[in-house]
């Protein structure tokens, strides 16, 4: 049982994520490591122009992500919340629902646990908010993350902290790398898109629950690379906070789960000799 709900456990809570995660196409995700790495909005606008006369150009959506209070309009109801500033369209970090264009300076997204404590209800289409002193219609409610304003910034003080590009196949890290060097760039590739590998509940699964030896057998074919690792969730983002909680459960579940495995190991052994 506790090796089942650990694996359960490590199922849900795998997520981990480099703050925002890019999942539209398994793609490429740069990040900045340092401050000074960080493109600002005069940059970004110029590195999209030169892009823009490449012979097969890359698309790319950049972001920095901060928690601020979030109001609504209609009865003043604040929620703190994860904001995304964009300098490009939402279409590569959510890859389903609604889109937020890169000319929509004047709407957002909002997630749905955002939205049930600042409106009451899911349904917030069409109803204002503000945040930093603007105000933004809401053009749709998104799953996850819950907790979430997406907005793009127009203010010309933007910096970002990641930057998505569109990806048509080929090799990842040499499309990043000339990318970067295109551009002048300073940023990293943040392998895998900031999913970790991580075992799936089903990945362990025996022919019987009851067959302990099968859990044991398959978690150690498992860490022997004999069963392949798998990400979770390919068309889920998410941002610092829910990674760093997510992160903690993950280690969490990790660790009972080794223990489980040792302790039927250790059995498993003593019935043998």
């Amino acid at each position: 049982m506790c090796i089942f709900l650990a694996a359960a456990w490590l199922g849900v809570l795998g997520l981990t994520g480099i703050r925002i995660v890019n999942a539209r196409s398994g793609g490429i995700l740069l990040a900045a490591t340092e401050e000074s790495d960080r493109p600002g909005a005069e940059q970004i606008r110029s590195v999209r122009e030169q892009e823009a006369k490449e012979e097969e150009p890359i698309d790319f959506t950049a972001w920095n992500e901060t928690e601020e209070t979030v109001t609504a309009l209609d009865n003043c109801r604040r929620e703190e919340t994860t904001v995304i500033r964009l300098c490009g369209s939402s279409e590569y970090l959510i890859p389903y629902g609604a889109t937020l264009q890169d000319w929509d300076s004047e709407g957002c997204l909002i997630g749905e646990e955002t939205a049930e404590a600042l409106f009451g209800s899911r349904k917030a289409e069409g109803l204002t908010v503000s945040c930093g002193g603007r105000e933004y219609v809401v053009r749709g409610v998104i799953a996850s993350p819950a907790k979430l304003l997406m907005i793009v910034d127009d203010t010309g003080e933007f910096a970002c902290d990641y930057i998505a590009l569109g990806y048509r196949g080929g090799n990842r890290r040499g499309v990043a790398e000339a990318f970067l060097l295109r551009h002048g760039l300073s940023m990293r590739l943040a392998e895998q898109t900031g999913f970790r590998r991580t075992l799936a509940v089903t990945e362990l699964l025996p022919g019987k629950w009851s067959d302990f030896d099968g859990w044991n057998r398959n978690f150690i074919a498992w860490r022997e690379g004999k069963i392949a690792q798998k990400s979770i969730a390919p068309s889920v983002f998410v941002t610092e906070a829910q990674g760093k909680r997510n992160a903690a459960a993950g280690e969490l579940a990790a660790g009972v789960l080794l223990f489980a495995a040792g302790i039927f190991e250790t059995n498993r052994t003593r019935r043998d000799l």
